[in-house]
C-alpha cells in the first residue's frame, strides 16, 4: 500500500524538478559588453633615462598598438613577483621631449553556465586602449 502512493508523489516530485530548471534557463541571456571599447590618457613626467613601468591586470591581454618613437625599452613583459603584465619603458639614452606608446589591452570574461546544467556557459571579451603620454626632462 505505502508504495502506491510513494510512486506518484516521486513523479510529482521529478515534474517539479524540471519545470524550475526550465524556468531558470528559459529567460537566461548571458550578459553583453557594454557599447565601444574605451581609451583612456595616462600623462607621465620622467627625469632622462628613467625607467617608468606599469602594472595591468594579470587576467588580461597586452598588445602594444602604437610603438613609442624614442626608447632604450618599451616592451610588456610578465611580472615573475606577481605574473600580472607590466609595461616598462625607459627613454633613449639623454632624450628630452616628448613620447606617446598605445596599448591594445583585452580581457575575457567568462559567465558561468545556467543552472540546472541545460545549455552552455559564455563568455565575451572585453577591449580598452591605453594611451600614455610621456614627458621626458623638464
Amino acid at each position: 500500500m505505502k508504495k502506491r502512493h510513494i510512486l506518484p508523489l516521486f513523479f510529482i516530485a521529478i515534474i517539479m524538478i524540471f519545470q524550475s530548471c526550465a524556468k531558470d534557463t528559459a529567460g537566461y541571456m548571458p550578459p553583453q559588453p557594454q557599447g565601444p571599447a574605451s581609451v583612456s590618457v595616462i600623462n607621465i613626467k620622467l627625469a632622462p633615462n628613467e625607467l617608468y613601468q606599469l602594472a595591468i591586470d594579470k587576467s588580461s591581454t597586452v598588445n602594444i598598438a602604437k610603438q613609442a618613437s624614442h626608447y632604450q625599452i618599451s616592451q610588456t613583459a610578465a611580472d615573475t613577483k606577481s605574473s600580472a603584465t607590466l609595461y616598462s619603458y625607459m627613454p633613449a639614452k639623454d632624450f628630452s621631449g616628448e613620447d606617446e606608446v598605445m596599448l591594445n589591452i583585452s580581457k575575457t570574461i567568462i559567465n558561468s553556465a545556467p543552472r540546472c546544467g541545460n545549455g552552455t556557459g559564455s563568455s565575451y571579451t572585453s577591449s580598452s586602449s591605453t594611451i600614455i603620454k610621456l614627458k621626458v626632462g623638464n
